[in-house]
């Protein structure tokens, strides 16, 4: 059945479906129960659970792109949500590291990534000057998720004593909010009857050959990857870092995981109004200048205050990306084909997703299980903890700084002509 929509109602319809996506941002509070049940399993192995999740659905992108343009957004939509639900629920019934990386890191990864075409579909439905909003409002929800999942999953976790409940109910959750959503979500008409200018571009853009062809495509997809592996860095180990930089830990250590997601969710919102105003080349300047920064000071933070100030920061400007890149993506390529060509794009941010958190994982192993070796008390071993994932945080500030400098050299805010390409 089709159901009449207008921008307000598919903006409303993403708020739910992003919602439920931006669950994931929960993982670090799910990677302690999960280190906690199965102690044989290294840090780089559960990291890699979730960078498996955000890969799989990056490259899925490209996927959903295409079927969106050609069928449509709602299909595609509900196709996810049945992936999200059952995967989510089905990991719960696992019990080996195979069985989630194929649930949960497969199954609901691909889910996710169908699901994603609603931030495209959205963004056709509002004018040049209100995309930045927009598209921040909606990945704003999403980054924000964490703030109603994270004490879900808490008290979950604490009830029951195990994660398969968290996972099971998560995957309810998502089986009926996103696929009863999805009905509401699809393209504006062709030919609106609205005053010109309400959906401008809506016949016209590079076609995915023609973006790669473009210099400007491959420089906004490396600025992604920079910007996304610090983001992951510190949101994928939220916990583990607050534990190991400020020594807290319990309740205080998952209330950070929440109040960043307040950042997650106001990051994509700032940086969308401010690319609206001051355009996407300066708006990305500014992003990763003030990551650069949180960065720089995060591995000194050793109050709680301090770090959800720096954590804060570095969230904000990560979320941020979400805000900018869907709107940078229709100014420089137009909407045509966003579907694909936000998708292509989009695989900057899988390239994050499978270095960063791995990354910071595999050098706090390295760290600890040294410090084990060389009879270290819990005390040195949480320091040695500490300087592991400090190393990946520098590595991080480095490319945010080089991010910076890539942006005012190369960048232009420049709105897109294919045929001046041809």
């Amino acid at each position: 059945m089709q159901i009449k929509s207008n921008r307000y109602i598919v903006l409303a319809a993403a708020l739910v479906i992003y919602l439920c996506m931006g669950s994931i941002y929960i993982w670090s509070i799910l990677a302690v129960q999960l280190k906690m049940e199965h102690p044989e399993w290294t840090l780089a192995d559960i990291a890699l659970i979730f960078s498996l999740l955000v890969l799989t659905y990056a490259i899925t992108t490209v996927i959903s792109g295409r079927l969106q343009d050609r069928i449509g957004p709602r299909l595609v939509v509900t196709a996810g949500g049945i992936m999200m639900g059952c995967g989510a629920f089905l990991a719960g019934s696992m019990d080996t590291w195979w069985g989630l990386i194929l649930c949960y890191s497969i199954m609901t990864g691909a889910g996710i990534g169908f699901s994603f075409v609603t931030l495209t579909c959205v963004v056709k439905w509002f004018p040049t000057q209100q995309r930045g909003l927009a598209s921040g409002l909606v990945t704003g929800i999403f980054g924000a998720a964490s703030l109603a999942f994270a004490p879900l999953a808490a008290f979950l976790i604490n009830y029951t004593g195990t994660v398969a409940a968290t996972f099971k109910i998560i995957g309810i959750i998502y089986l009926l909010s996103v696929t009863i959503a999805a009905q509401f979500i699809n393209n504006p008409p062709a030919e609106p009857n609205q005053p010109a200018g309400n959906l401008p571009d809506a016949e016209s853009g590079y076609t995915p050959g023609q973006m790669l062809k473009d210099r400007r495509f491959y420089i906004l997809a490396l600025l992604f990857a920079f910007g996304g592996i610090s983001g992951l860095i510190v949101l994928s180990n939220a916990q583990q870092l607050a534990e190991c930089f400020a020594g807290i830990s319990g309740a205080l250590a998952v209330s950070a995981v929440s109040i960043l997601s307040i950042s997650n969710g106001a990051g994509s919102v700032v940086f969308g109004i401010l690319s609206d105003r001051a355009g996407r080349r300066n708006a990305l300047g500014i992003l990763f200048l003030s990551c650069s920064l949180g960065l720089f000071v995060l591995p000194f933070a050793s109050t709680y205050l301090l770090f959800l100030l720096a954590a804060s920061l570095v969230v904000l400007c990560y979320a941020g990306l979400f805000g900018i890149f869907p709107s940078a993506s229709a100014d420089y390529f137009g909407t045509r084909h966003m579907g694909v060509n936000y998708g292509l794009l989009y695989a900057g941010y899988g390239i994050a997703a499978l270095v960063g958190p791995g990354m910071a994982a595999r050098l706090a192993d390295q760290a600890r299980d040294a410090a084990i070796l060389a009879g270290a008390s819990p005390v040195q071993i949480n320091a040695a903890l500490a300087a592991g994932y400090s190393r990946a945080i520098w590595i991080a500030c480095t490319a945010c700084a080089f991010a910076t400098v890539i942006t005012f050299i190369f960048l232009t805010d420049h709105r897109h002509d294919p045929q001046s390409e041809q």
